[in-house]
């Protein structure tokens, strides 16, 4: 890795092969099977189709270059998992904060779309109850 002076900054070297050396790498790659393999286990316990998570390498970056990842495969497909979306939903699910329902607000905002909102985050906005 060759370090050099970022023009307009006083203490900051950078390495442009560093993150491409860092994402192609082994703690990457099981990284992302990890995660992977997560949303394979939420899927098939929902669903009615057996999921699988393996390791591959996915194009990424400015320039697609080759980086570590991981692919959710459907193994034994389900009419009624691909009907309800069973896959997206659960990546969805693990995708949003750990709040439950009760723990959230929805609000109109003025231009007439909705948001949601956690009760501390409605509190300090100045919004009754």
């Amino acid at each position: 890795m060759a370090l050099h002076k970022v023009p307009g900054s006083k203490n900051y070297f950078a390495d442009p092969a560093g993150f491409k050396e860092i994402l192609r790498g082994p703690k990457a790659g099981a990284a992302c099977l990890s995660v992977a393999q997560l949303v394979a286990g939420n899927a098939g316990a929902v669903g009615q189709s057996t999921y699988s998570a393996s390791g591959a390498t996915v194009a990424a970056g400015w320039g697609n270059e080759a980086r570590a990842g991981a692919v959710v495969r459907e193994v034994s497909a389900s009419a009624l998992d691909a009907r309800d979306s069973i896959l997206l939903r659960v990546v969805h699910s693990m995708s949003t904060p750990a709040t439950g329902a009760k723990d959230t607000v929805k609000y109109t905002r003025a231009d007439g779309s909705t948001r949601t909102a956690t009760r501390a985050q409605a509190a300090n906005w100045g919004r009754g109850w």
